[in-house]
């Protein structure tokens, strides 16, 4: 996998290259760079600009891409749908017929090289053949060490199917990759037959991309690094990649985190809860928003208030990095627990910090509460935010959200959440 899919990701405004050295390079580059600005097509992405770099390097400016690389879905979701597979499948495929039209291979056609936007499947490291690179392991044809070609990119998207399609529609999907995995180039069909072909395995549909939130993130980018990388040629200079990103120089203090985040509650929710807690609250919880939101600690709080200032508790925790804060609002031994003990353990070590995260808490129900267990019913909306960790920014969208907590009831924390799950229809 290269850097750059990955860099793209991160919503950053541009991403620099070096893509070869010396004069030789820089006029390969140019050529590219020409042949890619005249594609017409949403899915090809052409540098803005070549500029020299240190030590004669050459280096593409590349525009920023809004969307997920298709390594991060699929490590985010588990795989995707047949009929997401073939939207994904045609959209690479017309770009890569656009291309190939061109007289271009991609040369490096991978699950983290192809982005899924709201409104494109975008292929991107389209520099990558100008550069001493061979691919990818698991998507080079038998052919790639001899260079890269349009038979070889349509072995590779074969490849970044298979390994895209969830379990269950794998069969479905395989019937129409076979023939793109011909072992002799000359009998394998083209891009442009490849788009129109799909749809025989399954009717198209919307590829979704789900808001992972950030422990959603961190995982899928902990299983990314397990992914095989690009495979480069000795060159006599490191490859490197510069971002364009604006580091904080120091770490927002706690009370000016804590305004960012203080939550519009909504009105039904609203109704009763102030008089609730502030008659129950011992004295952590009389000190208001100046502290991370507490836990509620009294059998006379509700499942549905204590659901809402759980969650409330679990972003504020994540603000202000506070990780024993996020651990208690789990209980202790519980799925849940387990779930965010990566999290904490990374906000406790200083590894991961997040800017501009708010949550608003719409609306919570209780579903059943049967003694000391309840579920609720909550949904909520967190702002747009950005979270850093040792690979860099990572630049996320706002998004609704509403799952049910199950919680349990101890009688020195209260109510605890001791699982998640997504709400039915939610």
């Amino acid at each position: 996998m290269s850097r750059f899919a990955a860099d793209v990701a991160l919503g950053l405004e541009t991403l620099e290259r070096v893509v070869g050295y010396g004069s030789a390079a820089r006029e390969r580059a140019r050529a590219r760079t020409e042949a890619l600005a005249q594609i017409a097509h949403p899915g090809v992405l052409a540098p803005i600009e070549l500029r020299r770099g240190e030590d004669d390097a050459v280096v593409a400016v590349m525009p920023r891409v809004d969307g997920d690389d298709v390594a991060t879905l699929v490590a985010a979701r588990g795989g995707l749908r047949a009929g997401e597979c073939v939207t994904l499948g045609i959209g690479a495929a017309t770009a890569l017929a656009a291309m190939h039209k061109a007289g271009l291979a991609h040369g490096d056609v991978s699950l983290s090289n192809i982005m899924v936007s709201a409104t494109a499947v975008t292929l991107v490291d389209t520099m990558g053949a100008v550069a001493a690179e061979e691919g990818t392991p698991g998507y080079q044809a038998p052919e790639r060490t001899e260079g890269a070609s349009a038979p070889g990119d349509v072995y590779a998207l074969a490849c970044v199917l298979r390994a895209a399609v969830r379990d269950a529609d794998a069969d479905r999907i395989e019937a129409g990759v076979q023939p793109m995995l011909a072992p002799d180039p000359a009998v394998r069909p083209s891009a442009a037959m490849v788009a129109r072909a799909l749809e025989s395995c399954a009717a198209p549909e919307p590829i979704e991309r789900p808001m992972i939130g950030i422990a959603g993130a961190m995982r899928a980018r902990a299983a990314s690094t397990h992914l095989p990388k690009t495979v480069r040629r000795e060159h006599g200079r490191p490859w490197r990649v510069q971002r364009q990103v604006r580091r904080w120089g120091t770490v927002l203090g706690l009370a000016g985190l804590v305004a960012v985040l203080v939550p519009a509650v909504g009105a039904r929710l609203l109704a009763g809860a102030h008089d609730a807690l502030q008659a129950t609250a011992g004295p952590a919880q009389a000190q208001g928003l100046d502290q991370p939101m507490p836990v509620p600690a009294h059998a006379a709080v509700s499942p549905q208030i204590a659901a809402a200032e759980l969650t409330q508790a679990r972003f504020a925790a994540i603000s202000v990095g506070d990780a024993d804060a996020l651990r208690a609002t789990t209980a202790a031994g519980s799925a849940a627990r387990e779930e965010v003990e990566a999290l904490a353990q990374a906000l406790a070590e200083g590894d991961l910090r997040v800017e501009g995260l708010a949550v608003t808490v719409v609306e919570a129900r209780t579903v059943r509460q049967e003694g000391r267990e309840a579920a609720v019913e909550v949904r909520y909306t967190v702002s747009g935010h950005t979270v850093w960790d040792a690979s860099g920014a990572a630049a996320y969208e706002g998004y609704a959200q509403t799952v049910t907590l199950e919680l349990t009831w101890d009688e020195e924390a209260g109510w605890q959440v001791c699982a998640v799950s997504a709400a039915s229809g939610g």
